[in-house]
Order: C-alpha cells, then structure tokens, then sequence
C-alpha cells in the first residue's frame, strides 16, 4: 500500500467512524463486505459488519500487524476464524425465547441488526492490529476484493489483554426478574482467560438476578436440555443472589455435563461419531463455571463464605461435584435427582451411555481430561470419595428415586457405601419417585428444601456423619431389596455455632424429625454415629496425638461416652459410636494433654498459627515447637505433594516463618511441620 493512499484514506476517516460503521465505498464489488467495524472491550475485539444479501454466505476472519491492502498482505495475515450467515443472530436464545433475538457488542449499545456478522476475538498479546472479512458463497471460494474503509480496516485497533467481562444483553420477567449476559470465550488459552470452548468466538449464556450485598450467592444447574432462565427463582432466602451458567452444545448431546467435551467435536455436526482413544477432553464446563464465579463475587460482592450450589438432574450432578470439586469456594449443595457416577455400570439409560461416548470417550479408553484425571475418575463419586477423602468435600444432600432409570438408583448405593466408607458427610434420601415425576407430588417434597444449605458457612467446621443408626436400608441396588423410602444422615443434625478453637471442637448433635408429603417421621429416641471434624479452622489435628472426647446430655450435663482416640493415617479425626438424643449431645474433643476444657494447651506436637486463612498475599506465620531440636516445615499441595521447603534445622520454642503466595496458584495446601516423631498440620486456602 503507498503512503499516498494512506494519507489519503486515513484523512477521510474520523475516529467515529473507525470505531463505528464505514460508508460503503463506490468500487465495493457486490461479494465485498461491508461496514467492517471493530470495537475493543475488556481483552477482547469485537469486529461486526453488513452482512450480504442472500443465504449460504460464510465470512473469513483475518488479522495482521500490517494493513490488509492487497493479496500478498491478505496472504501474510493470520486466518482467525470461519463465521457463518448472520452470526450477530443469537440463535440460542431465539430459539428459547421463541422470538429473534440478537447480540450487542457493549452492554450498552444496541442489539445489532439480524442481518450484520459478528465475530469477537480474545486478545492474547498487546499491539496494534488491522482486520478483513472477506465473503464465501457456499461452496465457492473467498472474494479477494480488499476495499479499505468497507472489508479492511483503515487504521489499526489497539490491542492488549484483559480479563474478559460478559455482556448484559436484556433483561427478563419470565419466569422471575432477572438479567441475561453473554460471555464470549475462544479456543485457545490466553494470559487472561482459559479456553472455554473448542471454537472461536463462541458465545456463552448465563442468567443473574442481583441480590443485596453480603448475602448468599446460589449457584443454580439447570437440566440437561434446559437453560439458564431456569435459575431465577433461586432457594428463596431473603436478598440471596442467584447465577446459572448455561452449560449448552448445539449438538444431540445437549450439553457437556457439568464438565466439558472434546477439541474435536463438531458443534455443526448434530451427531458426533464416538470420541476415538487418545487426545484430551477438555473441562470446558468447569472453566466457565471458575471464571463466572469469579466475575461475580466481584459486581454483586456476596458473603464470599456463603457460595451454594444446587439444581436437578444434570444440574443436580453439577452440585454434588463442585462439592467434590471446589471444596474451598462451595460452602454447601444440594441436588435432585442427580447422576453420581458417570463410570458406573450396567447403565439404566444406555442413551446416556452413548451420548458420553461422544463427548468423552468409552470408559474402557480411558479419556484423560485436561487436568491429568481421567474423566471417568473424575465425575465418579465413588472415586472422588476414596482419592478425595483427606480434603473432603463440601456438605452435601442428594435426593433420588429407586425407580429413576434414566441417572440409575445402584450407583446411590455403590456412592452412599463409599461416603461412609471415607467419612465424606453428607445427607442422602430415597423414595419411590421417577425421574420425570412431578416434583412436587414426591415423598420427600417436604424435606427438599434449600435451606439445608444455609446452615453451612467456608469459615466454619461442620461434622461430617457416618454409620449413623437411625439410618435406613438402601438395600443392594435392587428394588426388591432394601426400604422403599430412607434416609442416610438425615435423621441427625448439629448446632451451628460449634467451637473450634485450637485446643477444643466442640459440637452438639441431636436426632430431628422429618416431614414428608403425608406427614412426619418422628424423631429417633435417639442413636448413634461416627463423628468425623472437617473444614476445621483452628482445631489442630495431627497423627500421633492423643485426643480426648466426652459427649455430655444438653439437658442434665450427664456424661454419655468418654475415651480417648487417634487421627488415621491421613490426619481425620473420627470419634466412632457417638450418643445422639433428641434433647441434644454435646460433643468435647480436646488434646489429652488437656486437664480441662479451656486449660491452656501442653502440646504433644508442633502448633502453627496464621493471622488469617484464607491467604490473599503473602505472610508471616509461626510455629509452637515442644522442644527446642531440629525441626522441618514444608508446604503441601492438596494432592500430597512436596511444593517448598520453608525450613530444616534447629528451633527455639518459638519459630516465625514466611510464606510467599505470590507464585502460587489458587487452592488448598497444607503447612506441615515435624519435629522427630511429632507432626503439626495446618490447612491454608489461597486465594487472588
């Protein structure tokens, strides 16, 4: 191009019209795009243009450094992506709200015009950038016409990355008020935002209703097939917000399962074939989800300390493995009727079975996600249990149906032995109900309310139940065996102003009655259950270290059950055989080197203390040795594994240390420190 020409073009060009609609150019030829326009916002262009009259059009995206002005610089430029007719149309969302709808580029421009293209791009390094779009007839080849100022931009738009933002896109009534946003998510990881899609320039839909300010945030999961407008009308606690991230493929597989799908997977093809072995899925769902999250603890500034999650279905699957999943971030979930076991066979619902053939693989192949874990370890509560069990996961209840072919009762059964097994916690219940059954005609109906959840706060320590007495009979997996309504854990409950101090837990328990739809289930006289502490906060647990436990009635003070016990081998605490009464069981366990209740600690082990937890940037922490001797700490990551030696040598009665965050990605650790046949633990959640 010559400096002429530049000159020239760039004096007829105002900024508005850079950044808005070009005119149309005289020699544009009639296959020539038009109106080329390109918007920065938030780490991501937006380019839009007049699309072309008639059907069957697909438009190529180019980029470059250097103007696109002719052939050689069309060749020289990067291809970003293939858009098809109409793409400013928001053809979910049309097809939900059963009118057209369609996209804006800014929260606060205009929806575009059904006609236009859109294409937004995630930016993934700073610069100056030029942009084409050139049309494609069906089956046809690429017009090569380059016209500046109509398919070619002029001048260059400035690029840098940023942290994506979605875009509100209307408000809603129906079925509650609320408000829709488009997140736009690319293929490819950038320094800001994680691929979250297997295209480009994919758009993605999640629904918001505001609520006040340090109140819940729920996060809702819609079914498979559903959409995010079901989210609105929330758990009805009072100014609680309430989000759903639509979790959608335009395919017959509907969605990714509340984790994600293939690189290699069609969204144009309504079936895919069966995902061959090798190659990654990538857990796209679960990305979103993170990011989401993040964007709103940010513009609706909730309680960070009270996220729950629930929904039914595929959307209940959602909430029990986030519960799994992200420990740290989930205060509590609840799910109805959910799948827990994606590994489990004899499928009930072979469909199903296929449709995870080709998102993920056969589980015979082993698909490996993009974590390191394969998938079907990964979305197994059975697996989850066992390999997650020292950090646990988030309290969860599950209701379910023996006669629900479409999830499959036998794996609840397969799950609920592996909770128990691996002291996870949790309620579960059963009835008679089918998956597609009214909801609100089931047995439990009274029972499945979501404020079960609000009882449970990040900042405070729950007990975790197992092998509870009062607990029904879930029989082997077959109808004919087993109670054709029960529960696990349901019948017991905990105050929820526990003590959890570093020398004391303390907790009381008691049996509570439960409605149902043609009644109640008296509370048991009582019963009793292994009580295992989790989410501790202060209470240092460690292996080697005696424990002193005494459960005292509320009412009469009168000692029940006293003994002494010993952490496992992975550092959880159980004090077995617990009495429960319907009056109420206080729960004291101490260190055995405690005389009394309150007596200030003799510790058997090193004691580590943080000024706060989470961690946001880095700190000074410090560690109460019994004898001054060689000492070692280390930081630990969730998985067990080694990530920095903090110190090794001798010690004083007293060490002060320094933990550096800032290379640390977001997540669980733990501090350890030993000195000779002595351990101290302390879980640290950091945050950004």
């Amino acid at each position: 191009m010559s400096g002429h020409r530049v000159v020239q073009s760039i004096a007829a060009l105002t900024l508005s019209a850079w950044l808005g609609f070009a005119p149309v150019p005289a020699d544009a030829a009639p296959h020539t795009v038009t109106g080329l326009s390109a918007r920065l916002r938030a780490g991501q262009i937006f380019l839009s243009w007049d699309g072309l009259a008639g059907s069957g059009w697909s438009y190529r995206v180019h980029h470059s450094v250097i103007p696109i002005d002719d052939a050689a610089s069309l060749a020289a430029s990067a291809l970003l992506g293939v858009q098809r007719d109409s793409s400013a149309v928001d053809r979910r969302r049309t097809k939900v709200m059963r009118s057209l709808q369609t996209f804006r580029v800014d929260s606060a421009a205009a929806p575009l015009e059904s006609s236009a293209g859109l294409f937004v791009r995630t930016l993934e390094t700073s610069g100056l950038g030029f942009y084409a779009v050139l049309a494609e007839s069906s089956g046809g080849v690429p017009d090569p016409t380059i016209v500046l100022g109509a398919n070619s931009l002029v001048i260059p738009v400035p690029e840098w990355p940023e942290a994506p933002l979605p875009i509100w896109k209307r408000h809603t009534i129906v079925p509650a008020d609320g408000d829709d946003y488009v997140l736009w998510v690319n293929d490819v990881d950038t320094p800001t935002i994680e691929a979250m899609a297997n295209r480009p320039s994919t758009p993605t839909h999640l629904t918001l209703r505001r609520g006040l300010p340090g109140r819940p945030l729920v996060l809702y999961g819609h079914s498979r097939g559903g959409n995010s407008y079901q989210s609105l009308l929330g758990s009805g606690y009072p100014g609680e917000s309430i989000l759903c991230i639509e979790d959608h493929l335009p395919t017959g597989d509907h969605a990714g399962f509340a984790f994600g799908y293939g690189q290699d997977d069609d969204p144009a093809v309504y079936w895919n074939a069966s995902r061959p072995p090798g190659g990654i899925v990538i857990d796209y769902v679960e990305r979103r989800v993170r990011y989401v999250l993040d964007w709103s603890q940010r513009v609706l500034l909730p309680d960070p300390q009270r996220l729950y999650v629930w929904g039914g279905s595929m959307g209940g699957s959602l909430a029990f493995f986030l519960a799994y999943h992200e420990p740290d971030r989930v205060a509590a979930s609840m799910g109805v009727i959910p799948k827990l076991s994606t590994a489990y066979t004899p499928d009930s619902f072979l469909d199903l079975r296929v449709s995870f053939d080709r998102i993920w693989g056969r589980i015979e192949d082993t698909p490996m996600g993009s974590h390191g874990i394969p998938v079907f370890d990964w979305m197994d509560g059975r697996w989850l249990a066992e390999h997650r069990r020292v950090r646990g996961a988030a309290p969860h209840s599950m209701f379910f149906g023996r006669a629900d072919t479409i999830v499959g009762w036998p794996e609840k059964v397969a799950y609920a032995q592996a909770m128990q097994t691996h002291r996870i916690g949790g309620a579960l219940f059963w009835d008679t109900w089918k998956h597609f059954d009214d909801q609100n005609a089931t047995p439990w109906r009274n029972t499945q309310t979501t404020r079960r959840m609000h009882a449970f706060r990040l900042d405070r320590s729950f007990s975790a139940l197992s092998r509870c007495s009062a607990d029904g009979d879930m029989g082997d997996g077959s109808l004919a065996t087993g109670d054709t309504m029960g529960t696990i854990n349901g019948f017991l409950d905990w105050d929820t102003t526990m003590v959890d101090l570093p020398d004391r837990w303390e907790c009381t328990l008691r049996t509570v009655s439960l409605p149902h739809r043609d009644g109640v289930f008296a509370a048991p006289d009582s019963a009793r259950v292994d009580v295992t502490p989790r989410r501790v906060q202060q209470f240092l647990i460690a292996m080697g270290v005696p424990y002193s436990f005494e459960v005292h009635d509320v009412v009469s003070g009168a000692l029940l059950e006293s003994g002494e016990r010993f952490a496992d081998g992975d550092a959880l605490l159980t004090i077995e055989r617990v009495p429960v009464t319907a009056s109420g069981s206080r729960l004291t366990i101490t260190h055995a080197t405690t005389s009394t209740p309150g007596s200030q600690i003799a510790p058997r082990g090193p004691s580590i203390r943080l000024a706060a937890n989470p961690l946001r940037r880095s700190t000074q922490f410090r560690v109460a040795w019994p004898i001054s001797d060689e000492a070692r700490v280390r930081l630990i990551d969730a998985a067990g594994r080694v990530i920095r030696l903090l110190h090794q040598g001798p010690v004083g009665p007293l060490s002060t240390l320094f933990l550096d965050t800032g290379a640390l990605a977001p997540g669980l650790y733990w501090i350890e420190a030993r000195q000779g046949d002595t351990r101290g633990l302390r879980r640290i959640v950091v945050l950004r």
